[in-house]
């Protein structure tokens, strides 16, 4: 009986060294990672506080706040996969982690967990800034702590565990603008970015309910229900479920094809 949990702490004793050299860099990166970030965001929360009334769409900065800043976590885990692309394509650091006395697929959910906690991080920091061009500290109506964080944190284990899918969904990195055109920029502005479910659901149902395969639907309406408008939003907890589904399934497959792809043993 022993042996078995003393496997475990060995174990979790390697991952934890790997995690904590993943953050030493993350550290050294991450004003430069949140400098990239505020000025997407900022300009389009800019936008939609100061020009959008004007055409009809009163109070749709908070919307496009919030929507911007859990969505981001999403390209950080693109970017994330393209520099896993380019490290097995050229440097191959990740071979050397993959002969340490640990079972692969640990390895694998390392790089999962590594991005998840860097796109938690980010997207976290983003809000208060976005409140700085709002100019208030209070642009959620419907604002839940709970939900807040719980939504966060379930949207940030799907983009890490979606980046092992991004990562084994091209070959070299001649094929990260197909990567962009075909499968990140798509989700991630279909996926509710700009509209509410209910919105689209009014104007054509079939392509609602062809919406719901898409996990970044569940993301943003999750994080709307829990800040903006419980009401007219997805059910809060059918979006967690979901988005922790889709997480799963992701691991799942990427783990597979990842362990595919460097042949392993």
């Amino acid at each position: 009986m022993n042996q078995p949990i003393s496997l475990f702490y060995y174990y979790l004793a390697i991952i934890t060294q790997l995690l904590t050299r993943d953050f030493f860099i993350f550290r050294q990166v991450y004003l430069h990672k949140m400098r990239i970030a505020l000025c997407r965001i900022t300009l389009l929360v800019f936008v939609a506080k100061m020009f959008l009334p004007s055409m009809g769409l009163q109070n749709y900065a908070p919307f496009i706040l919030i929507s911007s800043a859990i969505g981001y976590g999403f390209f950080i885990a693109a970017f994330n996969a393209i520099d896993l692309i380019d490290d097995m394509t050229e440097g191959q650091a990740i071979l050397y982690e993959l002969t340490l006395p640990i079972p692969q697929w640990l390895i694998f959910i390392k790089y999962a967990i590594s991005t998840a906690l860097q796109a938690l991080i980010i997207s976290l920091s983003i809000i208060p800034c976005g409140m700085l061009v709002l100019g208030t500290i209070t642009p959620f109506p419907e604002f839940s702590l709970i939900k807040f964080l719980a939504i966060f944190l379930c949207a940030s284990l799907f983009y890490g565990s979606f980046m092992l899918i991004f990562a084994t969904a091209i070959q070299n990195m001649l094929q990260v603008e197909n990567l962009w055109l075909r499968l990140i920029f798509p989700m991630w502005y279909l996926g509710c970015f700009q509209f509410p479910w209910h919105t689209l659901h009014k104007i054509s149902p079939y392509l609602a309910y062809l919406d719901l395969c898409n996990p970044m639907t569940y993301i943003m309406e999750g994080a709307r229900s829990a800040t903006l408008d419980s009401t007219n939003s997805l059910s809060f907890s059918l979006c967690c479920f979901m988005i922790i589904c889709f997480a799963l399934l992701s691991l799942t497959c990427g783990v597979y094809f990842m362990k595919k792809r460097l042949d392993c043993l």
